[in-house]
């Protein structure tokens, strides 16, 4: 592999980790963590034994 090819590489996985990290810190906030779900279930369930 010549230089100017590692390079094109080089240029190239730059470009795609631009474009790749805003897109998943966009999906991963449509998404709740388990541990969060957990607690969410458990004060409701918490609550429906309170009534």
């Amino acid at each position: 592999m010549t230089e100017w090819e590692k390079q094109q590489e080089f240029e190239e996985f730059a470009r795609a980790a631009m474009l790749f990290k805003p897109l998943s810190s966009a999906l991963s906030a449509k998404f709740e963590s388990r541990s969060h779900l957990d607690v969410e279930h458990e004060v409701m369930d918490a609550l429906a034994k309170a009534r």
